[in-house]
């Protein structure tokens, strides 16, 4: 049967871990991720020869790896050579036993060659989404030089939980509007305030040039501006923009935008637009 009803009761035992994996995949991801979850996998050297990974979560193409919250899994690693230099890889290695179907995880290092420079070794690479095992997450890379162990390096992705992702969303992109002779933002939270204005019919004096500029509050720092320039007299008026971006606005604090108009006059309908971007 090509097509099942996977998350549907079926009068017996029938979601397979290839399902529930791919599942999750579609979710969480189809690559190798560690979750902002318990110590989240972190690593160190507690001798020289032993590397220890602490609790956390790994998800590896939809298959959940998890150390237990308050646990610890310890590593042998091997002693390096006076004179050489090698890289180890701690991997996260998902295997599959072709008779009996069973699978496992488990944290393995993966010993690189001594030698002048240091390269990392090869794993296991694939997906289990293919039906391949082994597979090999790498988490760290240990770098050796002669009997010294460095410090673990991370090689592995973090996945920021949708709570996080909800925030970033709901707060990127706030917008403020209003009509008048200036605008006051009040940020929702630190970030970078991108303010445009648009004046209606506007004209030169005796038909002359005039320019439109967004005066910058204080507290903020310009990344850039473009001010409006036009000509016109009192029968050709014009409509022009005038925008600034600005860095250094913090939540909760109010920033007053006023605007310069230079030798000109007979504008209406002004028209102010803020909108919030990260800072980061």
């Amino acid at each position: 049967m090509a097509i099942s009803l996977v998350t549907g009761f079926a009068g017996q035992a029938h979601v397979t871990p290839a399902q529930d994996g791919a599942g999750y995949a579609g979710i969480v991801g189809t690559g190798c991720y560690v979750t902002k979850t318990g110590r989240m996998l972190a690593a160190s050297m507690s001798t020289a020869n032993k590397c220890v990974v602490c609790d956390g979560d790994a998800w590896m193409y939809g298959r959940h790896v998890r150390i237990e919250a308050g646990t610890t899994e310890e590593l042998t690693v091997q002693s390096g050579s006076q004179g050489t230099k090698r890289n180890d890889l701690v991997v996260v290695r998902y295997a599959k036993d072709a008779s009996t179907g069973v699978e496992t995880a488990s944290l393995v290092v993966v010993k690189g060659t001594a030698g002048t420079t240091a390269t990392d070794p090869t794993y296991s690479d694939g997906s289990i989404l293919d039906g391949t095992s082994p597979v090999d997450m790498p988490l760290y890379r240990i770098p050796i030089d002669g009997i010294t162990a460095g410090t673990p390096v991370p090689l592995f992705s973090v996945l920021a939980p949708m709570s996080e992702l909800q925030d970033s969303i709901s707060q990127t992109g706030k917008w403020h509007a209003t009509r008048g002779g200036g605008i006051a933002v009040v940020p929702t939270r630190d970030c970078i305030l991108d303010v445009e204005l648009s004046l209606s019919n506007v004209w030169g004096y005796t038909g002359g040039a005039f320019s439109l500029a967004i005066n910058l509050p204080s507290g903020l720092a310009v990344l850039a501006n473009t001010n409006a320039y036009g000509s016109g007299g009192d029968t050709v008026g014009r409509q022009v923009t005038s925008r600034l971006v600005a860095s250094g606005a913090k939540a909760g604090q109010s920033y007053s935008f006023s605007y310069t108009l230079a030798n000109g006059g007979g504008f209406s309908d002004p028209m102010w637009i803020a909108r919030e971007l990260p800072s980061s």
